[in-house]
């Protein structure tokens, strides 16, 4: 189920149900400076080496080349996370590496972090670490090449689990005690740690992250339509007309 396109003008609901956390849109189309558009806000993100191109479906995206090693992310930020959170990340899958999508981790610990990656054959991949001996690493289903996808994963400090483009979810239990209240950085493209992953290799239309955990039916609307928090400039400043017929006096 390849994702909508993404509207070319549009505004940005932050009251909408659905509406991230923390939300980067990539539509800037130059700069180095990623925009936190979403609800709470506040997380922009800062791209080091990533270039900025056109894709026809939806317009301004963000280019990661893995020779150049390119990626954007935040600086550590103290208490990033909430007690239980859904992250998910909207991408296009190309190429035959192993790469990183999305990456959230303890900026001084290279053993504490959930990342979503695709493996070479194209497999959609979710890894997480607290510590050396606790380590989840669970391939997906096979992507076809070249056509935008709708990846997720949701997690705590006892269970990881992920879904497809809005498909069931796969989940497995794990022991993180302690990684979220850890967890002080985001980075799309690449694994910020001291043992760096892949680099990404690939375009990017949009990041959103939500810091409370979704349902499964959730997952499934918001992946059906992943830009229904946005507003296309047709609509918006427009408000709903009510019409009231006038009351007629029937005289006999």
């Amino acid at each position: 189920m390849p994702i909508s396109a993404k509207p070319s003008a549009y505004t940005v609901n932050t009251g909408a149900t659905h509406c991230p956390d923390h939300l980067w849109l990539m539509d800037e189309a130059s700069g180095t400076t990623l925009t936190d558009k979403g609800k709470t806000g506040g997380l922009n993100l800062t791209i080091t080496g990533a270039d900025w191109t056109t894709d026809a479906t939806h317009g301004p995206v963000l280019d990661f080349v893995l020779a150049n090693t390119d990626y954007a992310e935040t600086s550590s930020v103290s208490g990033l996370m909430g007690t239980q959170t859904f992250a998910i990340v909207v991408y296009a899958s190309a190429g035959s590496v192993t790469r990183v999508l999305m990456n959230l981790c303890d900026s001084t610990q290279v053993d504490r972090y959930v990342q979503m990656a695709m493996l070479g054959d194209e497999n959609f991949e979710v890894a997480s670490r607290y510590d050396s001996t606790q380590v989840n690493n669970n391939a997906g289903t096979d992507l076809p090449q070249n056509v935008w996808s709708f990846a997720a994963v949701r997690f705590s400090d006892t269970t990881v689990d992920w879904s497809l483009d809005g498909s069931a979810w796969t989940a497995q239990a794990v022991s993180h005690s302690g990684l979220l209240a850890a967890i002080d950085r985001l980075t799309l493209g690449y694994r910020n740690t001291t043992a760096p992953g892949a680099p990404y290799d690939d375009p990017m239309c949009a990041a959103m992250w939500w810091k409370a955990s979704k349902s499964d039916a959730e997952i499934s609307a918001i992946a059906a339509d992943p830009w229904q928090f946005l507003d296309t400039s047709a609509l918006t400043n427009q408000q709903p007309q009510f019409y009231r017929r006038p009351n007629t006096l029937l005289r006999m």
